[in-house]
């Protein structure tokens, strides 16, 4: 029970370094976005909410952000209306210059109240004062992606060349754990002290596999 167990979380991680490996890669030549936009009420107040993923460049970042609003005339003007969700695919380059962040992990929290609106985060909107906002909230979240590749699979690597290494001292007639000839001793090993019928290995038969053995 406890090998399967193992044995399933070493596939799970498995699938998880190669999934993340392909999106590593996909990251370079194309921008993946996804997007879903939320709004409700809250008392005599309207509450729009944000959310962002976008795969670039090597990594992929989170953005959520919400904004409290005294009437709708923000959100009237906004591309996104309430329920939008979409997943879109660009090339490099093509919603603008490649965003970097620094080092493999970044977290950020922003509230601003009652701001000014810089034209480079909503063009459609313009550098005008915006009364209708209360506050708005933004959380950024960047990871990279090669320390998931490598985080899940070291893992399963040692795993296999361990279970591989164990099949071929098993197959020679040695001992699973340290390696010692077998052979003339195959009930215990007269090195660690590891018995055939142990966790981690199985009891030998004599004659059998490439080291030979007595008959």
């Amino acid at each position: 029970m406890r090998r399967l167990l193992i044995g399933g979380v070493m596939t799970a991680l498995l699938i998880v370094c190669l999934a993340t490996g392909a999106l590593w890669i996909r990251s370079y030549f194309r921008v993946d976005v996804a997007h879903d936009t939320d709004m409700w009420q809250e008392g005599a107040n309207w509450y729009w909410r944000d959310r962002i993923v976008r795969s670039e460049r090597g990594g992929v970042d989170l953005s959520l952000r919400g904004c409290l609003l005294t009437n709708l005339r923000w959100a009237n003007k906004s591309p996104h209306k309430p329920g939008h969700r979409s997943i879109t695919a660009h090339m490099p380059g093509e919603l603008g210059p490649g965003r970097r962040f620094p080092g493999f992990f970044w977290f950020d929290v922003d509230r601003r109240s009652r701001f000014h609106v810089d034209p480079r985060t909503g063009p459609w909107l313009g550098p005008i004062a915006m009364p209708e906002f209360i506050y708005q909230d933004d959380v950024k979240v960047y990871v990279a992606y090669w320390p998931i590749v490598l985080l899940s699979g070291l893992p399963p690597a040692v795993w296999f060349m361990r279970r591989r290494r164990a099949k071929r001292r098993i197959a020679c007639g040695h001992c699973v754990r340290c390696g010692y000839d077998l052979r003339e001793t195959p009930d215990r090993c007269p090195e660690c002290g590891q018995l055939a019928g142990e966790r981690g290995s199985r009891p030998l038969r004599l004659g059998s596999g490439r080291g030979g053995g007595i008959n």
